[in-house]
């Protein structure tokens, strides 16, 4: 049960971290999430990755790398 707590903890701590991205939401969030699996992998993410996602837009992108920089 504890462990299960955490898991949730963490995937809640990580969702909000996006959210707080400007123009990205709760429906970008789980597929930025769903398609990099964590955090770390998002942050080494090149520009090319993150255009092949159609829902994301060029303001997006910008908005993604700059967070992370």
């Amino acid at each position: 049960a504890i462990g299960f707590h955490k898991k949730v903890r963490a995937k809640k701590t990580i969702t909000t971290k996006l959210i707080k991205i400007p123009g990205i939401g709760h429906k970008k969030t789980l597929v930025l999430l769903k398609t990099f699996k964590s955090i770390a992998n998002l942050k080494k993410a090149k520009r090319k990755d993150l255009e092949k996602l159609e829902i994301l837009n060029s303001k997006d992108i910008d908005k993604i790398l700059e967070y992370f920089i």
